[in-house]
């Protein structure tokens, strides 16, 4: 037998931020926006690259991911300074450390970025456009853009099936029926109707079928 499920959207969201209530029944501070940034990790946030309106999120958590980054900056000579050998001492120093990694990050394409950053293990993700989302291979190979072909504005892109099954294929993705498209094969294969009285009530305007 079944039953009802009594959720609200706000107790669904309030068991998500447990942390939150731990640091507040713990150590009575009142959690504040951060923007982009993380209280536990440094650099964390998004930086400006290359080009107009070019983004890409860099995480970076432990101090050996810190030692990667800054190989790949090339060891600089702010890498160096004490006040950034540790998490706190970057969490305490964080504007001065986004503005020297957004230096960084400004000469370079936000996909260079990216692909560097993640070859040596360092969380990082280009914030993609509608065209970037488009074209990922990623999601291109997913199945998670697809291209589908209507009869009547043709062939445009669509979010495809955001999951998979282990045992069984998803079925093919197929465009949004026209209006009355289907009138025809109901009538005749699910409701039997002859054809005469078919002919009859698109005839009265009763029914209505679509030209393809």
């Amino acid at each position: 037998k079944g039953q009802f499920i009594d959720m609200a959207q706000i107790e669904v969201a309030a068991t998500l931020i447990g942390e939150v209530y731990l640091d507040y029944t713990i150590n009575k501070r009142i959690k504040k926006p951060m923007g982009n940034r993380n209280p536990y990790s440094a650099p964390h946030g998004c930086y400006r690259c290359k080009g107009e309106d070019e983004w890409c999120a860099i995480s970076v958590f432990t101090n050996d991911e810190w030692q990667r980054f800054c190989d790949v900056l090339g060891n600089p000579g702010w890498t160096k300074d004490p006040k950034f050998a540790d998490i706190l001492g970057r969490l305490r120093n964080v504007d001065e450390l986004d503005r020297l990694v957004e230096e960084w990050t400004a000469t370079r394409d936000a996909q260079e970025v990216m692909e560097t950053l993640q070859g040596v293990g360092i969380a990082a993700g280009v914030a993609q456009k509608a065209p970037y989302t488009i074209e990922d291979p990623q999601l291109k190979w997913r199945g998670a853009i697809i291209e589908v072909d209507h009869p009547v504005v043709g062939k445009k892109i669509y979010p495809g099936i955001p999951f998979k099954f282990s045992e069984m294929p998803l079925p093919p993705s197929t465009p949004a029926p026209l209006l009355g498209q289907h009138t025809d094969e109901i009538c005749r294969e699910f409701l039997k109707m002859p054809e005469e009285e078919i002919k009859r009530l698109k005839e009265e305007g009763v029914l209505e079928a679509a030209s393809i």
